[in-house]
């Protein structure tokens, strides 16, 4: 077993490298996927449907992983209480792309794709867009039945280019932002455009901005977004084929991370700022901003969204691994703090159920060391890691959001060389819930069932 000092010296070694000094590329506040509920064609809100009779979910008490072979794994999005992961399935190069959900059975459920791409569109309350950006095509999946996703042809969608950012489609219209090199101004760049969605050709001239996200509702794109001139200002726009109008500035901003999604007909965004966070509210049918701050949390909090039974959840970083919740509503009117207790990783994954909050809390080290100097004078450096988690329920009490029900993660406690180690998915529907633990290389990877409807 490694010491705990070479361990904290890797640690440390990887913060820097990770937060240290200024990056090639400098960091976007982009927080794909987004949430979304439903929203009238126009922009206009509908009436929320009643929510479904609450599925209460209980442990599987003899939980036992099974190995997978999954690989390139990352999260798409969440719709109605489904959590929808993007990944390659099977061994080498006979592996092709997936779409990942857990599910009635609570087994790993797997629809295959024409193309692997973490590039989408919340198109409506249950549909997405794919951007195939080397193949400069897209595809329309639906997920209204999560037991049998519909998946359209792929389409051409010619005018869109590599380094994609902010990506928004409805049925009338689409738009598109990506970053770029620009090596003539030696700098990095932005544009932003619209296209129609049916021949996928570009609509009026790219406008000089970056969006780093974007939503279009009832033929209309909005965008959070930053303008060349000025690339650490954000702003709120609207993006017409005859350019960009602003709608809100936002002021500077020094952190990266924003996370967004709709209610009510409106568009929320929640960023991070140096001493909290900033809170917007789009109406989607009038373009009327609303803005507000929160003084919650660490520096550079870093919020992520869940949709909890109705609730809108900001999770939000407090500052020494400390994380904590608070309810937002689509007027920016902000509810009580519930603190998260109980974890102990430097990582956590969230997802939620009807009874609480799903959690996978692990460490997951990596870095690189080097072998001694040979006689030539050469160091050989190789990747090491390390590995320690854990699943369970977070349930609110009058204490906060408890956890209970924990249960070690498949690899918990390994270590090894050559390899960067085990990163953690969570898949979660109406009654259950499980954990994906991805081995990088030659490491494994593995499902493990955690939660279903008590019997």
């Amino acid at each position: 077993m490694r010491s705990p000092t070479k361990l904290l010296a890797l640690s440390s070694a990887l913060a820097l490298a990770c937060h240290g000094g200024p990056a090639e590329e400098p960091a976007s506040p982009r927080d794909a996927p987004v949430n979304a509920d439903e929203v009238g064609r126009q922009g206009a809100a509908k009436p929320l449907p009643e929510l479904p009779p609450a599925i209460a979910t209980c442990p599987i008490r003899k939980a036992s992983a099974t190995r997978i072979a999954l690989t390139s794994v990352v999260h798409l999005a969440d719709v109605a209480g489904v959590r929808w992961l993007v990944a390659h399935a099977g061994e080498g190069e006979a592996a092709t792309p997936a779409l990942v959900h857990i599910g009635a059975d609570g087994e790993l459920a797997l629809t295959p794709l024409p193309f692997w791409s973490e590039d989408v569109a919340r198109a409506g309350p249950t549909s997405l867009r794919l951007v195939d950006v080397a193949g400069k095509r897209w595809l329309a999946v639906d997920l209204a039945d999560p037991d049998a996703p519909a998946l359209g042809e792929p389409t051409p969608l010619p005018e869109v280019a590599e380094n994609p950012k902010g990506i928004g489609a409805d049925d009338r219209i689409a738009a598109f932002s990506r970053y770029f090199r620009d090596d003539a101004r030696d700098a990095y760049i932005g544009e932003t455009f619209v296209l129609d969605p049916a021949s996928g050709r570009r609509l009026g001239a790219p406008a000089p901005w970056t969006a780093w996200d974007l939503i279009c509702r009832g033929g209309r794109c909005f965008g959070l977004a930053s303008p060349n001139s000025d690339p650490s200002a954000r702003s709120l726009i609207e993006v017409r084929a005859e350019g960009v109008v602003v709608l809100q500035e936002l002021g500077q901003w020094n952190c990266g991370g924003a996370t967004s999604w709709e209610r009510d007909g409106r568009w929320l965004l929640a960023w991070s700022e140096e001493a909290g966070l900033g809170l917007a509210s789009l109406d989607l049918a009038s373009a009327a901003v609303r803005v507000d701050a929160l003084k919650e949390g660490g520096q550079c909090p870093g919020p992520r969204h869940l949709r909890h039974r109705g609730d809108d959840l900001l999770v939000i970083s407090s500052g020494q691994d400390r994380l904590l919740t608070r309810t937002i509503t689509p007027t920016l009117e902000v509810g009580e703090t519930r603190p998260i207790l109980g974890l102990s990783g430097r990582e956590q994954v969230i997802a939620a159920v009807d009874d609480g909050l799903v959690v996978a809390d692990f460490s997951s080290g990596r870095g690189m060391i080097h072998s001694p100097t040979d006689s030539r004078g050469i160091r050989r450096y190789y990747h090491v890691w390390d590995f320690d988690g854990r699943a369970g329920l977070l349930r609110a009490s009058d204490a906060g959001w408890t956890l209970e029900d924990v249960i070690a993660l498949p690899e918990s406690g390994s270590e090894g060389d050559f390899s960067t180690g085990y990163r953690v998915h969570l898949l979660t529907r109406p009654g259950r819930a499980a954990a994906l633990v991805i081995g990088d290389g030659s490491l494994g990877s593995f499902f493990l069932p955690l939660r279903q409807p008590c019997r």
